[in-house]
């Protein structure tokens, strides 16, 4: 699965097709319906794709029940690509070092 950078709302690459935005999650739940929910899922991110798009995806993706997703970002030249690794949500005031 690919999101590719654009203007308008994001789409998306799935297994060779292309899927807009209105239909990402309903695609997603098809694939879930035919292999499962623990096949491994690939997402690449060009590295202009905003975090908050990259977050609002993995969201989705997550909805839809995927549980072995692996995330990269690869550069414009396509040259590189390295894997991006989640954790919990932690509050904010516990990186920044504020005392609220």
């Amino acid at each position: 699965m690919v999101q590719k950078s654009r203007k308008g709302p994001p789409s998306y690459i799935i297994n060779g097709s292309s899927v807009s935005y209105v239909d990402f999650l309903a695609r997603l739940g098809t694939i879930i319906v035919a292999e499962g929910h623990e096949i491994p899922v690939t997402v690449a991110f060009e590295e202009s794709i905003p975090m908050a798009e990259l977050h609002n995806t993995r969201g989705i993706i997550e909805k839809a029940g995927f549980t072995h997703v692996r995330y990269y970002v690869y550069g414009k030249d396509h040259s590189y690509a390295g894997e991006l690794k989640f954790g919990l949500a932690v509050p904010y005031s516990d990186i920044d070092g504020s005392t609220k």
